[in-house]
C-alpha cells in the first residue's frame, strides 16, 4: 500500500515507517500536521492508507480524517492517540477512521492493525472499549452542535494565529473569523480569548 503518516513528532514518523517499510509497503507522504497532508494529496499523492495522529497544530486528526474521507474516499485512515475515552474513540469512528490505535501500542499490535484495515475491517487498540453515540457525524460540546468551519477557526485562535493569520490559513476573510469568533464566544460562554484556547484544550482541539 502507499501510506501516508501524519504526525507533528518526527520520532513517531519513523519508528512507524519502519515497520511499514518492513511488511512492504511504501511511504510516499509525511507530514506534520493535517493541513500539510491534505494539501499534497489535493496536489496528486495517491494514498491507499493514512496513519494520523490525533492532536496535531494547525489542523487536529479528527478533522483531518473527514476532510480526508471527502477529499479522498478510498483511503483509509487510522487515527492514533494518547487518549484513551470512550467519547475520542466515537468520535473518531464517526470522522471516516476504519481504526482506533493508542499511542501505546507495541509493533506487533501497530502491524496487525495495519493488516486489518487494508482488508476493509475495523480495529481498535485490545482493551479500549467505546459507545458510538449517533449524532449524525456531527461534533458536539455539550448540546452545541459544531461546524467543522468552527472547529477549524477555535483550533487556530487557540494556537496564537490572530484574525489574518486564520484568514489566510482557511482561506477566509478576517471578518469571517471574527463573526466564528464571536459565535463560539457567546454560545460557549467564553467572554476572553483565553477562554476560548481553554475550551480548545478541553475538547482536545489541541495541546497548546
Amino acid at each position: 500500500m502507499r501510506v501516508a503518516l501524519c504526525d507533528d513528532h518526527q520520532m513517531m514518523i519513523e519508528g512507524q515507517r519502519h515497520v511499514l517499510e518492513a511488511m512492504g509497503h511504501d511511504v510516499v507522504v509525511t507530514a506534520g500536521n493535517g493541513r500539510d497532508l491534505l494539501r499534497q494529496v489535493q496536489n496528486g499523492a495517491v494514498v491507499d492508507l493514512a496513519i494520523v495522529d490525533i492532536s496535531m497544530p494547525v489542523l487536529n486528526g479528527m478533522d483531518t480524517v473527514s476532510q480526508l474521507v471527502a477529499l479522498s474516499p478510498k483511503t483509509k485512515c487510522i487515527v492514533m492517540s494518547m487518549y484513551e475515552d470512550p467519547a475520542r474513540i466515537t468520535e473518531a469512528l464517526l470522522s471516516g477512521a476504519k481504526g482506533y490505535l493508542s499511542k501505546a501500542t507495541d509493533p506487533q499490535g501497530f502491524s496487525e492493525a495495519v493488516r486489518m484495515v487494508a482488508c476493509g475491517q475495523s480495529y481498535i487498540s485490545p482493551g479500549l472499549s467505546y459507545d458510538v453515540v449517533r449524532y449524525g457525524g456531527k461534533h458536539l460540546i455539550g448540546e452545541r452542535v459544531m461546524s467543522a468551519r468552527e472547529r477549524e477557526v477555535l483550533q487556530l485562535i487557540a494556537e496564537g494565529c490572530g484574525d489574518k493569520e486564520v484568514a489566510q490559513e482557511l482561506g477566509i476573510t478576517p471578518r469571517t473569523v471574527r463573526f466564528h469568533r464571536d459565535v463560539l464566544r457567546r454560545d460557549f460562554g467564553c467572554p476572553t480569548t483565553a477562554d476560548l484556547v481553554k475550551l480548545a484544550i478541553r475538547h482536545g482541539l489541541t495541546e497548546c
